[in-house]
């Protein structure tokens, strides 16, 4: 399994800034902002009726992006400061799920799990880089969340930072503290669809 190091940030509204309020801030401190492009991407997630995967601290989706379906599985993780450590596996999608997902989750009944969650991304992205050694990825999302077929949605913003080969977590939070000086940004170390649940529920009891 692949070893994914991010740094996670809550944002108070849909106001990304741009590539030319960014790069001034990065290049004092020597590091290079590159564009990485717009794009939008459709996440449904799967568990079973008894929630089986999310109590064992599982998330499993299914991602579609520039005409691919993409299989993803990542575990809940760890905490070191501010920085999420978590495994993860990502492969083409193959029915009924690729062999190296179903060989994590032998308790896991395949056919048992659903769509529970979908989400709908649209990010803007910029690669980090310092003496041409590319250290993060940065994005900016705007998420649409929803219940598959259903009509209530919730919508927030995020950004996240993430490390790029053996990055150390001390840049990643050097780095963290040059995108707060041009937008506040608050560290929230829940996964996407952590967020999505509680402020789908919180919804649908106002």
């Amino acid at each position: 399994m692949a070893l994914e190091r991010e740094l996670k940030f809550s944002l108070l509204d849909d106001y990304f800034p741009s590539k030319l309020e960014l790069e001034p801030v990065f290049k004092r401190e020597g590091y290079r902002l590159m564009a990485n492009g717009f794009h939008t991407q459709t996440d449904l997630y799967y568990d079973d009726a008894l929630a089986s995967l999310e109590k064992a601290g599982w998330a499993l989706r299914k991602r579609s992006l520039k005409g691919k379906t993409l299989a993803c599985l990542k575990h809940k993780g760890r905490q070191l400061g501010d920085v999420t450590e978590r495994e993860e596996i990502e492969a083409e999608f193959q029915e009924p799920w690729p062999v190296a997902i179903q060989s994590k989750l032998l308790s896991i009944t395949f056919r048992d799990l659903e769509p529970r969650l979908e989400l709908s991304t649209e990010r803007t992205s910029y690669r980090i880089f310092k003496d041409y050694k590319e250290l993060a990825l940065l994005g900016f999302d705007s998420v649409t969340a929803k219940e598959p077929g259903g009509k209530n949605s919730i919508r927030f913003s995020e950004a996240e930072l993430e490390a790029r080969g053996e990055t150390s977590n001390t840049t990643l939070e050097s780095l963290a503290k040059l995108i707060n000086s041009v937008i506040p940004i608050n560290p929230n170390s829940s996964h996407k669809l952590e967020r999505a649940l509680v402020l789908l529920s919180l919804s649908q009891t106002l």
